[in-house]
């Protein structure tokens, strides 16, 4: 006979989870490639986001010391990190899916802050597009987690009267 589906059987094979898994993987490549950027080459990253117009000077093939590229690599190994758990959840959708609210918020929190840094906290002389797109990308992701999470919790909700 048929084997009695369970709710997370039946949430697993509703196509609606499986377009947040679908954004937690996408969202996690994409932090994880910019994440690994940061880590291995921080350089351009620094020159392009740091409020000096030339921090380095010397030989481009010696592996970067100064505080700032510390700090860019060592956001870059959390990028890398927050990667691996949203696969995590990915991959555990079904039973985990809530904890992606902690994406919604942090992309939220950081689209707060690249669009302050864009209209008041950069110098004229540096181009405010990185920042702009910074805030889009994350507004998306946002936006396009809160529409799986909303449609997750119409199948399984959190809370069960």
């Amino acid at each position: 006979m048929y084997r009695k589906a369970t709710r997370a059987t039946e949430l697993q094979e509703c196509a609606l989870v499986g377009s947040l898994r679908k954004v937690l993987f996408l969202h996690a490549a994409v932090w994880g490639a910019l994440g690994l950027a940061l880590a291995l080459i921080p350089r351009p990253f620094v020159n392009a986001l740091s409020t000096y117009a030339v921090l380095f000077v010397g030989n481009e093939d010696i592996v970067l010391t100064d505080t700032t590229s510390v700090l860019m690599r060592l956001v870059g190994v959390q990028g890398i990190a927050l990667a691996m758990f949203m696969v995590l959840i990915a991959q555990k959708i079904e039973s985990t899916w809530w904890w992606s609210w902690a994406f919604v918020l942090s992309d939220t929190v950081v689209a707060i802050i690249a669009v302050l840094h864009a209209v008041v906290g950069r110098e004229s002389f540096r181009p405010s597009w990185p920042w702009w797109l910074l805030a889009v990308v994350s507004i998306l992701f946002a936006v396009a987690l809160l529409w799986g999470l909303f449609k997750a919790q119409q199948e399984q909700p959190i809370i069960e009267a």
